[in-house]
This record gives structure tokens, C-alpha cells and sequence, in this order.
């Protein structure tokens, strides 16, 4: 039996992650045609998901990995709240773990039993299935993040990062949508497509990008 398969034997589902993304695509793969045949969507609804999907990127790319994980300017207040709230939004975790998992994975780029996602282990890996269950190389340590265990605004997203994140996916897209009189539609645009299409997006940078090189 190969080392890859032997970790892979030995490590737990990770229930939650795994719930999450099967529950999310196979709704965006059935709910949603569903709707679009008896409703149909709204031109304003599309809108908001294209806007919400950048707001996602966003704050993924420039707030969590530039600003948090990489340190490479500073923000104002306002700014990091803003990338905090949407940051919560594309669900791929707390900027706490985010971030810390983002050094070791730069610190650790060549090692391929300590890097969270490394590539040398797979495409699919890389892409989705280091989340799909609790390999040695995704335990928490947050040794290397006392500077964002020092940031306030950090540490409440981390705090209440649940009900954040939650809020944020369908609660505020269904309330942009009443204002068209179209809460289910933007809910499930704003909501549900542009959760599953923002994590792939996000995924392509472990998996494709380092793929390609």
C-alpha cells in the first residue's frame, strides 16, 4: 500500500467540509435549474452574484492572503471589516486558519507531508481533497499567527465565524433580493452559485495554477 493511500486510510472525514461541499453542488445542481424552469432569474439577480462573487475575490485575494496571510501592506479598520464580512462570505474559513495554513503551506512549499495542499500529492488533492478529511499536515497551530491573534477584528470573525459566514451566504442576499422582490432568486444566485463557483475559483489557484506552475 502506497504512503499517499496509508495517510490517506488513517485520517478521519472531515464531516463538516464534507457535508458542506457535497450538499452545496449537488443544490446548485438541482435546486437551481428547478427554479430557473418554474421562476426564472432576474437580470438584477445576476448582477448581484457578479458583484458579490468579485466582492468574495476580493477579500480572498487581498485581504486574507495579501493583507493577513502575507502582511505585504496596511489596512484601516474599515478596510479589514469589509474583508472580514466578505472574506466570512466565500466560506473557506476564519482569516485565523486561513492565514496560519497559508504560511505553513509557503513554508513548507517543498515538503509534501507538511504542506496543507501541496500539489506533489494530486491534483484533486490540491484542489479540494486535502479538506475532505483531517490529515496530519491541516492540525492547527497558531504559532505563527501571533499578529493576527494580536488583531481584534481578526479574532471576532474567528470568534463568531459560524454565524458570520452563514449570515452572510444567505441571509444577506436574501435581503438584497427583497428590495427587488426577488429574495429567493438572489438567494440562490448570491447565495448558492456564488458560493460553489467562488470556492472553485479559490481552489484552482492550490490546484491548476500550481499544476500549470
Amino acid at each position: 500500500m502506497s504512503e499517499a493511500v496509508t495517510d490517506r486510510a488513517a485520517s478521519p472525514v472531515n464531516l463538516p467540509a464534507a457535508i458542506m461541499f457535497t450538499a452545496s453542488t449537488i443544490a446548485a445542481l438541482t435546486v437551481l435549474p428547478v427554479y430557473a424552469w418554474f421562476h426564472d432569474f432576474t437580470t438584477a439577480g445576476w448582477v448581484w452574484f457578479v458583484i458579490l462573487m468579485y466582492a468574495n475575490g476580493v477579500a480572498i485575494t487581498a485581504g486574507y492572503h495579501r493583507l493577513w496571510a502575507h502582511r505585504t501592506y496596511e489596512a484601516h479598520w474599515s478596510l479589514q471589516i469589509l474583508y472580514m464580512l466578505f472574506g466570512s462570505m466565500a466560506f473557506q474559513n476564519s482569516i485565523l486558519i486561513w492565514a496560519s495554513g497559508h504560511r505553513i503551506h509557503h513554508k513548507h512549499v517543498d515538503d509534501v507531508h507538511h504542506d496543507p495542499y501541496s500539489i506533489k500529492r494530486g491534483f484533486w488533492f490540491a484542489h479540494i481533497g486535502w479538506m475532505l478529511r483531517d490529515y496530519p499536515s491541516n492540525r492547527l497551530d497558531f504559532a505563527n499567527a501571533k499578529d493576527l491573534e494580536a488583531n481584534p477584528i481578526v479574532m471576532f470573525q474567528h470568534r463568531h465565524y459560524l454565524g458570520i459566514a452563514l449570515f452572510k451566504n444567505f441571509a444577506f442576499p436574501a435581503i438584497i433580493g427583497a428590495f427587488y422582490g426577488d429574495p429567493w432568486g438572489f438567494m440562490l444566485l448570491g447565495g448558492l452559485l456564488r458560493l460553489v463557483a467562488s470556492h472553485h475559483v479559490t481552489f484552482c489557484i492550490n490546484s491548476l495554477a500550481h499544476y500549470l506552475g
